[in-house]
C-alpha cells in the first residue's frame, strides 16, 4: 500500500509513516490510487480534467490526482471543493462541446 502526501508532494510506503502521519510535515497521507502518479506538468493551469476510472477522483491530463479544478458557477470562478455536493452533481453533468 502506497500514500502520497498532498502537502509534500512524495510518494510514501506503509513503513515511512510516523504514527500515521508524514514524516516531513506531520499531516495524514491520503491512501494512493494506482492510476496516480507524480505531476509532471509544466504549466499551473491545464485545458481541462478528467476523472479516474479508477478512484473516481479529478485528475490532471498527466494523470497526477494533485489538481484543483475550477469553474464559474453563479458568476465568480471558484474551485470546487468548496461546492456542495448538488452543484459538483451539476458540473459533473456539463456537456462540453468543440466549436470548429
Amino acid at each position: 500500500m502506497r500514500y502520497k502526501c498532498h502537502n509534500c508532494l512524495i510518494i510514501l510506503e506503509v513503513e515511512d509513516l510516523v504514527e500515521k502521519k508524514c514524516p516531513m510535515c506531520n499531516i495524514s497521507p491520503k491512501e494512493m490510487c494506482p492510476e496516480d502518479k507524480i505531476c509532471n506538468c509544466s504549466e499551473e493551469i491545464t485545458g481541462g480534467t478528467q476523472l479516474c476510472p479508477t478512484c473516481g477522483e479529478f485528475t490532471c491530463p498527466c494523470g497526477s490526482h494533485d489538481c484543483s479544478p475550477q469553474s464559474r458557477i453563479t458568476g465568480y470562478i471558484g474551485a470546487l471543493s468548496g461546492w456542495n455536493q448538488g452543484k459538483v452533481s451539476e458540473f459533473l453533468d456539463r456537456v462540453h462541446y468543440k466549436v470548429a
